[in-house]
């Protein structure tokens, strides 16, 4: 995947560094869900996770797996509620 820019919305691949801003913006893992921060992590490291962002940090992720058919599927979108029908999912 290649970096992309919509306006001032940068979506990019996420980094295993990215975890901690990643979860503090996730409603289940920000609220102590240990099994949503574990994912978290993992989509990460594997090189699972885009991440939509601005100047003020991360907007929203989405989790794309390659398992239906070598496709690319969203098993996961998670936008946060400031920039919900933005565009940013």
């Amino acid at each position: 995947m290649t970096e992309g820019n919509s306006g001032d919305v940068v979506v990019r691949r996420a980094h295993e560094s990215d975890s901690d801003a990643l979860i503090a913006i996730d409603s289940v893992a920000s609220e102590g869900d240990t099994g949503r921060r574990a994912s978290i992590r993992r989509w990460c490291r594997q090189g699972l996770l885009v991440v939509a962002e601005d100047a003020s940090g991360p907007l929203g992720y989405c989790v794309v797996e390659y398992t239906f058919f070598d496709q690319g599927f969203v098993t996961m979108l998670m936008v946060v509620p400031s920039a919900r029908g933005k565009g940013v999912g």
